[in-house]
């Protein structure tokens, strides 16, 4: 039955209704049943569905036969049916807002530094997230291509280009249109209510590029607000008075009716300008408003007393500016409803009023308007009932009508080769208008359709985000679940209520970035924001093969707790200190400070001269460390992360055994060694951070390496600018100190690891007594400070190379 349907949809509706973005009456949908059952179809309810009403008068397909009564029949069977689903077709990906500004960053790298500047892009994403058929998508693409031709002082029509497979994305340059003299896009992204800036190293690199802080607004947001005032008057750089921008010469008329237009010929072919009357008012009878007694206004004694006017220009590139003036024709927003009514906008139940733009593009569709001259006939057919002057008057400007007629044609044809050149389709036969434009305005009717509520999968799309986080974020968020909560019960909402939350909305759904870093409010630590992602633990047999070649010392077996090499994915950002863990830190949290290479250590000699202040703390146990933790978390308000009861101490106080416990507070705590390789890393894969190769000029490590220079063999300061940071603003994670991790150590935790799917957050807590440290030391040969080695040490082991740097994952 569905079939069946859509095949009937197809054969007869889908030419005029959504082929190549057809759009005639507003209805570009005919194939997508969602859209139809939303719009048309109710579904168990033939007679009171709209598509199937006007299919049984016969009105629809519209100047053909009506359908036979067979296929009328199916169409009413499948909405009693309740109008099931179609033949299922191929889902869409979802385009998240990560890849819509990859698509733009990869055209960005293309373009040339001089062109980037220029360089601005509307999306379509979250249309084609919410389910837009392409037909609807294209739609678009030619309404928003006419537009912005129609708000262009160019000589050419400049489609925009669109730079992704699913063409949702459409890139304009902005000298095309004379928006770079006028500094449009500024005032286009002032009015966007929808505007979203993104903390991405992806998304920054698109502003910095196109030196611009916000280079994309979606398309169909510009198409409703663009083509209205204040944004189109601005655009357009429309004056208070249209003479102040057009030059024109040579003045034409023709009356209809109440209204008279005049044609002058400008810069860029025609200008029109019309003159627009309130009804006659019988308490105001000295008005002179009758164009027939008074032919020669505005002005002068036989001028008729206008209330308002039209102007309609052509623009460098073929098509048609507009605006509307009162009776000192000075520039208004809108036509008042007692002079001008927008008949197509009341019968969408929308506020009558002509809207500068919007309306004027959708009443002329086609061009300008066909009208035939009453004024001539009458003065010329009775002459004597007016000055001789006014006679000729009207001679000269009320021109005849086979002269006015290829003037009219002329420019309706310049309009409609220049709305063909945006992309718009034309029809093989004329429509009996005068035009092969479709009767559907693109402009005006999508602008209606962006006014219209929205339902579940257009709120989630446009808000970025899947439908199953969008109704999550209802769900956690009470303010806005008693705002849009309807949605998910298939209750649309207006537009105006969910611009209102929008920005409420995407603080729920895209929370402000951390801070990327921050500082222990009782020590001064600093600790740097590590990002989630995932990463390759270990080392492959390609970095083997380069550390036994390098280094004569290094043994296959020296590798095997490091393999095989896997993924893990670390699926939380969290916080480590760029620095190890200061003597003068552990002094001031515990009050000691056991380190050897300090004043009453064991190698004090070797540091003799020297505040150790800012040297790493060493000779500490991992029960030291944890209890470290718990006591800076305390001292900065924290909850601690561990218990640690039964303490057992050595001569000097340092802890020499306890019985650990996670309490899982926000306090401080150990890396886990996949947290400490993915920072020691910083996203990169060779044996080091900073490369293949150690030497003293990178990292601390011990003199006899391979790559010997003349080495301190002792500890140095934290921040010696001698040793460069990595790529996440950590230091040092390469020798000086090895690092105590939170993990026990198993000699096989990788060989039940898949080497395929990532391990998520892996936290190894058997397998031994030891517990694992990474990252080498002073006293260390270069093979063993490799971000993926893995060393270990019973938990209450200590000597003067062996020290910590701590975590937390979470703001206070």
């Amino acid at each position: 039955m569905a079939k069946k349907a859509q095949a009937i949809l197809k054969s007869r509706c889908y030419d005029c209704h959504g082929n190549g973005g057809t759009n005639d009456g507003g209805f570009n949908y005919a194939l997508n049943r969602k859209r139809l059952v939303r719009e048309l179809v109710v579904p168990g309810s033939p007679d009171e569905s709209k598509l199937f009403q006007r299919v049984a008068k016969g009105e629809m397909p519209d100047g053909g036969p009506p359908l036979p009564k067979e296929e009328q029949d199916t169409l009413k069977q499948w909405i009693a049916a309740d109008a099931p689903s179609f033949a299922a077709e191929t889902q869409r990906a979802f385009i998240s807002p990560t890849e819509m500004l990859g698509f733009m960053l990869k055209d960005l790298e293309r373009a040339t530094d001089r062109d980037r500047p220029f360089l601005r892009y509307f999306t379509l994403t979250h249309l084609s997230n919410a389910g837009y058929h392409d037909n609807e998508l294209e739609s678009h693409r030619q309404g928003l291509s006419k537009l912005v031709n129609s708000l262009s002082w160019g000589r050419e029509i400049k489609m925009p280009q669109p730079i992704d497979p699913a063409k949702t994305v459409l890139r304009i340059d902005l000298r095309h249109y004379k928006w770079n003299e006028n500094n449009a896009w500024t005032q286009i992204i002032a009015a966007d209510p929808y505007r979203v800036t993104y903390s991405s190293t992806t998304a920054q690199s698109c502003y910095a590029l196109t030196k611009c802080e916000l280079p994309h607004v979606r398309a169909d947001w510009f198409v409703f607000s663009a083509s209205r005032p204040p944004l189109y008057n601005l655009i357009l750089g429309l004056p208070e008075t249209p003479e102040q921008m057009l030059d024109f010469e040579k003045r034409q008329r023709v009356s209809k009716n109440n209204r008279l237009i005049e044609r002058h010929v400008s810069n860029y072919g025609a200008y029109w300008k019309s003159y627009d009357f309130k009804p006659a008012d019988p308490k105001q009878p000295q008005r002179r408003q009758n164009l027939k007694a008074n032919p020669t206004g505005p002005g002068g004694p036989l001028g008729f007393e206008h209330d308002g006017g039209e102007m309609i220009f052509n623009l460098p590139n073929g098509l048609q500016g507009y605006m509307l003036t009162d009776a000192a024709g000075k520039q208004i927003p809108k036509g008042p409803q007692d002079v001008v009514v927008d008949k197509e906008a009341a019968k969408r139940g929308r506020e009558a009023d002509v809207i500068n733009g919007v309306s004027c593009m959708n009443c002329h569709w086609s061009g300008m308007l066909n009208k035939d001259d009453k004024i001539r006939e009458h003065v010329l057919s009775q002459p004597t009932a007016y000055a001789a002057s006014v006679v000729e008057f009207v001679k000269a400007v009320y021109v005849e009508k086979p002269q006015f007629a290829v003037k009219l044609k002329e420019d309706r044809e310049r309009f409609e080769k220049a709305v063909a050149l945006c992309g718009l389709p034309l029809k093989k036969e004329d429509s009996g208008s005068g035009s092969r434009l479709s009767k559907t305005e693109p402009v005006a009717m999508l602008a209606f359709q962006f006014d219209e509520p929205l339902d579940l999968d257009l709120a989630a799309a446009e808000a970025g985000v899947t439908v199953d986080k969008f109704v999550a974020a209802l769900r956690t968020n009470s303010a806005l679940g008693r705002e849009l909560g309807s949605l998910p019960q298939g209750q649309p909402v207006p537009r105006d209520t969910y611009v209102q939350q929008f920005a409420a909305l995407v603080k729920e759904l895209f929370p402000p970035p951390p801070p990327k870093l921050i500082t222990s409010a009782s020590t001064g630590m600093k600790l740097t924001l590590i990002p989630a992602g995932e990463f390759k633990m270990g080392s492959s047999a390609a970095d083997v093969r380069a550390v036994l070649q390098a280094d004569s010392t290094a043994k296959e077996e020296h590798f095997k707790n490091e393999q095989p090499q896997h993924p893990v994915k670390i699926t939380k950002p969290f916080y480590m200190g760029v620095y190890e863990v200061m003597q003068g830190e552990i002094q001031k949290v515990l009050g000691r400070n056991t380190s050897s290479f300090a004043a009453g250590g064991s190698r004090s000699e070797r540091v003799s001269s020297l505040n150790t202040t800012r040297f790493p703390v060493e000779n500490v146990t991992w029960f030291d460390a944890i209890e470290f933790c718990n006591k800076l978390s305390e001292a900065d308000g924290r909850t601690p992360y561990y218990r640690l009861p039964g303490i057992e101490r050595n001569y000097d106080q340092s802890v020499k055994k306890a019985t650990v416990t996670v309490s899982g507070g926000n306090g401080y705590r150990l890396p886990t060694e996949a947290e400490w390789e993915y920072a020691c890393r910083a996203n990169t894969t060779t044996p080091f951070h900073f490369g293949s190769v150690l030497n003293d000029d990178k990292a601390n490590v011990d003199r006899n390496s391979p790559f010997a220079g003349g080495d301190l063999v002792r500890t140095t300061a934290v921040d010696d600018p001698k040793y460069p940071k990595n790529a996440f603003g950590l230091a040092q994670m390469h020798g000086n100190v090895f690092e105590w991790c939170e993990d026990v150590f198993d000699e096989s935790a990788y060989s039940g690891r898949s080497q395929t799917t990532p391990k998520s957050d892996p936290l190894v807590t058997s397998g031994s007594e030891a517990r694992v440290l990474r990252g080498g030391s002073c006293a260390d040969f270069f093979m063993f400070s490799r971000s993926a080695v893995r060393a270990r040490f019973t938990p209450a082991f200590r000597n003067g190379y062996i020290g910590f740097r701590v975590v937390c994952s979470s703001l206070p």
